[in-house]
């Protein structure tokens, strides 16, 4: 549970210090619960690496087909776009 692991640990060698001991349980809290947050997760991690290869391939093939193409005839790659502005906006 969150407050035994809170809790200084001891020691079988005498005379070497955990590095938990030098920090008060407010700094271990804090740990704790940055740990835990979801940015740290291998899902998120995975799901933003997904995306950033998708977007870099997405924008490839955009500067591929749009030789002398007006903008309003790419809306798609621009909707697109715009997707993964907010998608990249909300992941920060």
């Amino acid at each position: 549970s969150l407050v035994t692991s809170l809790q200084p640990q001891t020691h079988d060698v005498p005379g070497f210090v955990d590095v938990w001991d030098l920090f008060g349980p407010e700094y271990r809290a804090h740990h704790y619960r940055r740990e835990k947050h979801i940015a740290n997760s291998p899902l998120f991690n995975g799901l933003i690496m997904v995306a950033v290869v998708i977007n870099t391939i997405l924008v490839g093939v955009e500067v591929d087909s749009a030789k002398e193409v007006m903008a309003w005839d790419r809306l798609g790659f621009v909707a697109i776009e715009a997707f993964f502005c907010l998608f990249f906006t909300f992941e920060l």
